[in-house]
């Protein structure tokens, strides 16, 4: 007996039947309320993640040593492909101790967010989903947790200011010592 959806797959179905077909088999207590409320919490994890990446990667790359021989965007790619592929409490543990002293509420929030995006993908808790302790399906809740990711990926930027703070003041007097026609080093 064939499936009523494998038919439906061949004649092309549009994404939005494909999604509602899938939800109805996996979870069919699931309104599209659900889904929004899902989806916005995942990209909030998506938004702080990506900013974590660019920051791990612009702080590793520019003190990657490389000569003539070496291929250096094919090294820099590679670079950003690991830490692509990390896992999240990985590459967010490399931060995590500085970041923490510095903006300690948002430190702890991007935890709280990766709890929940963990409970959503993980399917231990999708209607029942909770950002700091009421459900996402709660009034103000998603609004909430949107503006905490926000709030967070300020901060990450502020925190990558001051990874690049003394770079640049060291850049500002290479460059005035050059002028004065003074080696650094």
């Amino acid at each position: 007996m064939k499936n009523k959806y494998s038919e439906e797959l061949k004649k092309g179905l549009s994404k939005k039947q494909i999604a509602k077909g899938l939800r109805q088999i996996l979870y069919p207590d699931m309104d599209d309320a659900d889904v929004e409320n899902i989806s916005i919490c995942l990209l909030c994890h998506l938004l702080i993640e990506n900013r974590i990446n660019g920051i791990l990667y612009r702080w590793l790359k520019y003190d990657l040593p490389f000569s003539d021989k070496m291929n250096e965007k094919k090294i820099k790619d590679e670079l950003l492909g690991k830490i692509i592929n990390m896992n999240f409490a990985t590459k967010y543990s490399i931060i995590y101790p500085s970041f923490s002293a510095w903006f300690k509420k948002d430190s702890e929030t991007v935890w709280k967010i990766n709890d929940l995006r963990n409970d959503i993908f993980h399917g231990r808790a999708l209607k029942d989903a909770k950002f700091e302790k009421k459900s996402i399906n709660a009034k103000g809740i998603i609004s909430k947790l949107f503006i905490s990711a926000q709030e967070v990926v300020m901060r990450l930027d502020k925190f990558e200011g001051l990874l690049d703070d003394r770079r640049a003041i060291c850049e500002k007097w290479e460059r005035r010592l050059k002028k004065l026609g003074q080696p650094l080093l």
